[in-house]
């Protein structure tokens, strides 16, 4: 009995399965829309942080080639490195801090014996 109202589309009993077919398609196009917004959000993530490793490397190279002379601030395209260093007996510790343009930062300290050796290096602070 109930099959011949779908068949005959009688008394709007087409209704339900139209609202169950535009619900469905609206939850999996919502699901799509979340899902491409939470993966551009990870690369805009990704391409930061690999701006920020980028700009605290090139500071360490400045930092080994110019052996320690120069310790202002460092500019570069992507951002700023500021620099602090701390001389210990025998190394010499470096404070670099990376701030891109659009405010995100990122730490690291470079530790540097006498002879401009690098000893140790640690990032994420």
């Amino acid at each position: 009995m109930w099959l011949s109202i779908f068949i005959k589309n009688e008394r709007g009993a087409i209704l339900p399965l139209t609202l169950l077919t535009f619900l469905v398609l609206g939850g999996y196009f919502s699901y799509q829309l979340f899902h491409y917004e939470r993966e551009r959000l990870f690369y805009e993530q990704q391409l930061q942080l690999l701006e920020l490793e980028n700009a605290l490397q090139l500071a360490v190279l400045d930092i080994l080639a110019s052996e320690g002379d120069e310790t202002e601030d460092k500019h570069y395209p992507m951002g700023t490195v500021s620099i602090v260093q701390q001389a210990k007996e025998d190394k010499s510790v470096y404070e670099l801090v990376a701030t891109l343009k659009n405010g995100a930062t990122r730490k690291a300290r470079l530790a540097v014996n006498a002879d401009w050796e690098m000893v140790s290096y640690e990032e994420g602070l």
